[in-house]
């Protein structure tokens, strides 16, 4: 056997074998081996096939961190595919690459680099620029405290500021808040005649989970006691707070009905006209 048909025919079964190899590290969810065997096959086969590009390519973008190059090899793949798995692979890609990159900017120029290209393999030095990593809470609290004051925030920046380890942003809020008294909306966890738990933020409302304690200023009678799960109207007194789990705890609590009178409070006396005077 001639060195060219030697080294043609080791190729080709290293590139059935590493492809093997790729399947099983994907099936166990091992991207870095699964991305390494791909690439191996990829890189012998001298007519790559849909059936490990593709796979490469999906090692790569399931891969913490994404391997950028991944985006490279899903757009070759969508050039093997067959009908809407064309659109189906790079629908994949995109969405990925949105989150990686931050945007969509950039994506139909990669398409065309990589359409036109007639190699399986990505250019030397190719890569995607990363989104930049979003600011640390005690940033985001930095930022709404010059932006906003305390007394226009919702519940859930109050609830970001003091939780955020930032203590100058906390101490700002705090300050605006303590002993002042609040009225608020929020779904009722749990319920007793003198304390409720309550979600005021919206994540917290979909969560199910208490961020507020609310102890009464009197008891609430038993007809008026709110429905877990239903969206409360209060006004109660800022008291304290635990950062970390977040918890505001507020005092001296009443209830609103729904047309916005005091729970349990005497309904106005109707007002009396003045008997017309005699001409």
């Amino acid at each position: 056997m001639s060195d060219a048909d030697f080294t043609k025919m080791h190729n080709e079964l290293g590139a059935i074998f590493e492809g093997g190899l790729g399947f099983v590290a994907l099936q166990k969810k091992d991207n870095a081996t699964a991305s390494k065997d791909f690439r191996l096959a990829v890189s012998h086969e001298s007519q790559p096939t849909i059936a490990d590009v593709y796979p490469l390519a999906q090692a790569d973008l399931e891969s913490k961190p994404i391997n950028p190059e991944g985006f490279w090899f899903a757009i070759k793949a969508s050039q093997m595919a067959q009908g809407q798995g064309q659109q189906q692979i790079l629908d994949y890609a995109r969405k990925k690459y949105m989150r990686y990159h931050g945007s969509e900017d950039g994506w139909a120029d990669l398409i065309k680099q990589a359409q036109g290209s007639q190699s399986i393999l990505p250019p030397d030095g190719f890569t995607v620029a990363a989104a930049p990593p979003p600011p640390s809470p005690a940033e985001q609290a930095a930022d709404l405290v010059k932006k906003k004051q305390p007394k226009d925030m919702e519940f859930a920046e109050w609830q970001l500021v003091l939780s955020s380890g930032n203590a100058q942003a906390a101490d700002t809020v705090w300050t605006a808040l303590k002993d002042k008294p609040i009225t608020l909306v929020a779904s009722v966890i749990s319920v007793t005649p003198t304390k409720l738990t309550l979600a005021g933020s919206a994540d917290d409302i979909d969560e199910k989970k208490a961020d507020i304690t609310l102890t009464m200023a009197k008891p609430i009678p038993a007809k008026y006691l709110p429905t877990i799960g239903t969206l409360t109207k209060f006004q109660a007194t800022a008291s304290s707070y635990t950062p970390d789990p977040f918890m505001f705890t507020m005092s001296d609590g009443i209830l609103f009905d729904k047309a916005g009178n005091p729970v349990g409070a005497a309904p106005a006396a109707p007002a009396h006209k003045a008997p017309a005077k005699k001409q």
